[in-house]
C-alpha cells in the first residue's frame, strides 16, 4: 500500500464522528494526516495549517476527504483545487457535483464513498 498524505476537511477530536474515525484509520495505516477541523479545537497528532498551497504542510496532499456540508465547501473550493491533490473523496452526505466537476476540469479524480471503505477495498 503507497502510504501519503491526507488532509481532511472537517476533522474532528470527537470519538463518535465519522471524520475522527477515518483521522484514526488512516493514522493506523501509517498516512500523515493534515486537516482543518470545522469549529476551534484542536486535533491531537494533526497538523492544522491554513489551507494553502505554499504551505509546507499542505505540500504534497495526494487525498482531499470531505466531511462539510458542501454550502460550507464553497470557501474552500480555490484552496482544495490549488492543493492539486490526486483525489478528493466525499463522504456520504458530504457529496458535491459542483466541486467533483471543478476537480474533474482539473483532471483530480473523485470519489463519492466511505474513505474507511475506498482505502479497505483498495480502491484508493
Amino acid at each position: 500500500m503507497h502510504l501519503s498524505k491526507v488532509f481532511i476537511l472537517g476533522i474532528s477530536n470527537n470519538e463518535k464522528r465519522n471524520s475522527f474515525l477515518t483521522y484514526r484509520f488512516l493514522q493506523n495505516i501509517g498516512h500523515q494526516i493534515v486537516g482543518i477541523p470545522l469549529h476551534n479545537e484542536q486535533v491531537q497528532h494533526v497538523e492544522l495549517p491554513i489551507i494553502s498551497k505554499d504551505t509546507p504542510h499542505t505540500n504534497h496532499v495526494e487525498t482531499v476527504s470531505i466531511f462539510v456540508t458542501p454550502v460550507k465547501q464553497k470557501k474552500y473550493y480555490q484552496a482544495i483545487l490549488d492543493l492539486k491533490p490526486k483525489q478528493i473523496i466525499f463522504n456520504p452526505g458530504y457529496e458535491n457535483q459542483e466541486l467533483a466537476a471543478l476537480a474533474s476540469q482539473q483532471n483530480i479524480k473523485t470519489y463519492f464513498g466511505c474513505t474507511i471503505a475506498l482505502y479497505s477495498m483498495g480502491v484508493i
